[in-house]
């Protein structure tokens, strides 16, 4: 059996994203980081298992943190910044 293939597709308003196969009746698509995920971010980046396993990220993860690496992941210097999973509608989560 072929593994999956993905393909990149764009919402209405033009975001791009990839609507994953599962098994889940939900759909999960991959995206790219939104202004509006910041707090989430500063939520999950302060948890010390996420925090500790990853390389070099501030300690005492703040809102401005968060809205610096947004802005830096959307900032067109990425060739293709998908880095979030949303369940339900690839606008929105």
């Amino acid at each position: 059996m072929d593994p999956p293939t993905y393909k990149l597709q764009h919402t209405p308003t033009g975001r791009p994203y990839i609507a994953l196969q599962t098994r889940s009746p939900t759909p999960i698509f991959i995206t790219e980081l939104l202004p509006s995920d910041a707090p989430t971010l500063v939520a999950t980046m302060s948890l010390p298992a996420v925090n500790n396993a990853l390389i070099s990220p501030p300690k005492d993860y703040t809102l401005a943190s968060a809205e610096w690496w947004i802005t830096q992941q959307r900032s067109g210097k990425v060739e293709l910044p998908l880095a979030v999973l949303r369940e339900g509608d690839a606008e929105r989560g």
